[in-house]
């Protein structure tokens, strides 16, 4: 919990240090599957300390979407691909940071795997969710674990309770050590 605390700090920090007047941003992405041709690009923007999100979607066509817009500060963002208004609430997606820079986002099959480049912050970013990959390899295959499980053994309070503990432990003695020295 201490360690969770320390982040949020930090990352506070961070965003006060980096925090610039009002910019412009331009968000150019890519998607090399067909079946997302068609679709639209959700855009959503965390806005602290009001804890608003500011909403923006396109169509993708010809494979391609574009944002542009103003921004009063660099913020956290996200980026999803759906069908409606519903997919940024529950599809997964990529996070980023929105910052006065042009950002590429180059998606293979699904907004999870997307590629963001463009932006210091965006770089250490990366470096940090490349440092987390293989931890959060092992915590991603523990949901595999829970949600291919049967009905029952998912109602288990012993079964649950052992997937939240190692899910715990990965986080403690592999997570945390990473998080603590990015902070650093």
């Amino acid at each position: 919990m201490k360690l969770r605390i320390m982040w949020i700090a930090a990352m506070l920090l961070v965003g006060k240090a980096i925090m610039a007047q009002e910019f412009n941003y331009h968000i150019i992405g890519t998607v090399q599957a067909d079946s997302l041709d068609g679709k639209w690009a959700y855009l959503r923007i965390y806005n602290p300390p009001s804890a608003s999100l500011t909403v923006d979607s396109v169509l993708v066509t010809d494979q391609r979407f574009i944002f542009k817009g103003t921004q009063a500060q660099t913020q956290k963002a996200f980026v999803a691909i759906g069908q409606g208004y519903r997919t940024i609430k529950t599809a997964q997606g990529r996070h980023f940071y929105l910052e006065p820079d042009t950002i590429r986002i180059d998606i293979t099959h699904s907004a999870n795997d997307a590629v963001v480049s463009g932006g210091a912050l965006n770089f250490q970013y990366n470096d940090l969710l490349q440092s987390l990959s293989p931890s959060q390899a092992q915590i991603d295959s523990l949901y595999r674990v829970y949600f291919g499980a049967s009905v029952e053994q998912q109602k288990s309070t012993d079964f649950m309770l052992a997937i939240l503990l190692e899910e715990e432990k990965i986080k403690k003695e592999q997570q945390h050590p990473i998080l603590l020295d990015f902070i650093t």
